[in-house]
């Protein structure tokens, strides 16, 4: 019987920040050589980093609105007014993701010698653990922003700066969205990277992990070497992925059922007989199937990274009478909007079955006895965990209502033009949609025309001739503040987000390890004896080049990923796993 205290900790935040976001971060080397007039006059917004906020540099996102200046933003920048924020908003956040575990692990080992069970054993493992997952971000913001949103925009009515989100982080903890009169816009409930709340930033978890059973048999079995058999399952009693958080603390391995068998041996290499020295060689090769789990997944658009971030916007019937085109039989649209937003996350996360095939865990070790009571070991571990099988067994919100990607395009028309702030006009609501953009570079500025099957807007009155909608103002009038009117296209017809679209991606993973231990036993001759040890080791994950979701073909993003692979097409799996060292103390007793 033996306890086992581990502690570990990641050291791979590149790696992890590459798993997370793809190839859209950039590394505070590359942030240092942009334009100083990018990255200066910047006010501090720390409210939501941990106590080694000085290390949060080691990969960054900016966030750009669509009306900054062409030379203070780069092709990669994410469009900030996908998130409630001014479009002349800008700011950097920086993250420095970390895991932490504390694992106390109960063990065990009988070993049968009676004739009808002659060199069976059976073993098992219960780690009770305690993790903490932590984005450890900061947002500096570079200018906060002073533009209102036009009449249109976001509402029929003109929406302030006050009534805005005041930083990115804000939208992206689901803890502010802008306050619209009409419209609703709904907090980001999926792939938060925080708590919305202030005190609550940290993710802790406590929960014993997956219990592993073995029952084995070595069929070959002296004083010198031995090999056998083994069958083991898992049970899974640690924690449910449930798609709330991005980074989201994960104890045991998902809420899987293993099963599945190994081979176990051991040789003799040396043998002292004078001092009782001795060189061993270990190996032990596992393989177990990850059964069927149900697990809550949020995903982005297939070929869009980090797209779960993008505002869509619902689409309804056309009840006002919304057409497109300046000729005498204008085409009526399908729908209209239906005074909704919300990011694409919440409408593509989804209850998931998931399993993996085949999970390979192999370690080999070299220990060495002195006969008087020390040893040392030193080892390998290869894992492989093949990647995940995903299906969904719930309908998605993209099958029930209707969403369309919104861009920077304008919701709302005026069949009358408003003079002033004040005057309301007469609002007809659009069916603009946006597929072309991404996250990373949005709508040209001439936003208007950069819809899909664009026409010219206008409203069809009971017994009427056709009337074009006017917008709020001309397509760069929002960056200039203009007031001019002209006329607004919409989409006939807008393209519709559907379940087809969503990018069921799964994972694989892949590590490989070095270890050591060094201990102490009390052989005193009795019929038990303790032992002690002290161990730690080093584990490398081996990640993707760059976010192998990328298709070049359809997303302009794919540019400027970092390493990209030369084939660098649209694939079904993207490997993650992350490194970390970790430290341990053993104890216990062996006896007959």
């Amino acid at each position: 019987m033996a306890l086992t205290g581990e502690y570990s900790q990641t050291f791979d935040r590149d790696d992890i920040c590459q798993c997370l976001f793809g190839g859209q971060t950039v590394n505070s080397n590359t942030l240092a050589t942009r334009d100083a007039a990018k990255l200066t006059g910047a006010a501090s917004s720390n409210n939501a980093c941990s106590s080694d906020c000085d290390d949060c540099d080691d990969c960054c996102i900016v966030v750009s609105g669509s009306c900054v200046d062409a030379g203070k933003r780069d092709a990669n920048d994410w469009v900030a007014d996908y998130f409630g924020l001014p479009t002349d908003y800008q700011s950097t956040i920086c993250f420095a993701p970390r895991i932490r575990n504390f694992v106390a692990d109960v063990q065990g080992y009988f070993g049968f010698n009676h004739d009808c069970a002659q060199n069976f054993y059976a073993r098992f493992n219960m780690p009770i653990t305690w993790t903490e997952w932590n984005l450890n971000y900061t947002e500096k913001i570079i200018e906060e922003g002073t533009r209102d949103h036009q009449k249109g925009y976001f509402d029929a009515s003109y929406v302030a700066r006050v009534d805005l989100v005041k930083q990115a982080t804000d939208f992206f903890t689901g803890r502010s969205v802008p306050a619209l009169a009409t419209a609703t816009f709904e907090a980001l409930a999926c792939s938060k990277w925080a708590p919305a709340c202030d005190s609550c930033f940290d993710r802790k978890k406590v929960k014993v992990a997956d219990v592993e059973g073995v029952l084995g048999w070595n069929f070959a079995c002296d004083d010198e070497c031995y090999i056998g058999l083994n069958v083991r399952a898992t049970a899974p009693t640690g924690t449910r992925p449930k798609g709330e958080f991005l980074f989201e603390p994960i104890i045991g391995n998902g809420k899987h059922w293993e099963l599945g068998g190994g081979l176990t041996s051991h040789a003799q290499l040396w043998h002292c007989d004078h001092s009782d020295a001795a060189l061993n060689f270990y190996l032990d090769a596992n393989i177990t199937h990850l059964f069927k789990a149900c697990q809550t997944r949020c995903f982005d658009l297939t070929g869009r990274p980090n797209s779960r971030y993008w505002l869509a916007l619902k689409l309804g019937a056309n009840k006002d009478g919304l057409a497109g085109g300046s000729g005498e039989t204008p085409e009526l649209s399908d729908f209209q909007f239906a005074s909704a937003f919300a990011p694409v996350a919440n409408l593509t996360c989804v209850k998931v079955n998931v399993r993996a095939n085949v999970q390979a865990d192999i370690a080999l070790k070299f220990a060495y006895t002195t006969g008087c009571g020390f040893g040392a070991d030193l080892g390998y571990n290869f894992w492989m965990r093949s990647c995940d099988k995903i299906k969904r067994c719930r309908l998605t919100r993209l099958e029930t209502e209707n969403w369309a990607l919104k861009g920077t395009a304008y919701v709302y028309g005026f069949e009358t033009f408003p003079t002033s702030n004040a005057d309301q006009g007469t609002p007809v609501a659009l069916a603009p949609s946006a597929s072309a953009p991404t996250i990373a570079c949005g709508d040209s500025a001439n936003t208007l025309s950069n819809i899909d099957n664009p026409q010219t807007a206008v409203f069809i009155a009971p017994s009427e001739s056709a009337t074009i909608i006017s917008a709020n103002c001309l397509a760069n009038a929002q960056c200039v503040g203009a007031s001019d009117s002209g006329n607004v296209n919409t989409s006939i017809q807008p393209k519709l987000l559907s379940a087809s679209d969503i990018d069921f991606v799964g994972s694989k993973g892949m590590s490989h390890k070095i270890f050591a231990h060094l201990d102490y036993n009390w052989k005193n001759g009795k019929n038990y004896i303790p032992f002690v040890g002290v161990g730690g080791s080093g584990e490398f994950g081996q990640e993707n080049g760059c976010d192998e979701r990328c298709d070049e073909s359809v997303d302009a993003a794919c540019s400027f990923m970092q390493s990209c692979d030369s084939d660098n097409i649209a694939r079904d799996c993207v490997r993650c796993a992350i490194s970390q060292w970790s430290v341990w103390i053993k104890g216990g007793v062996a006896f007959n």
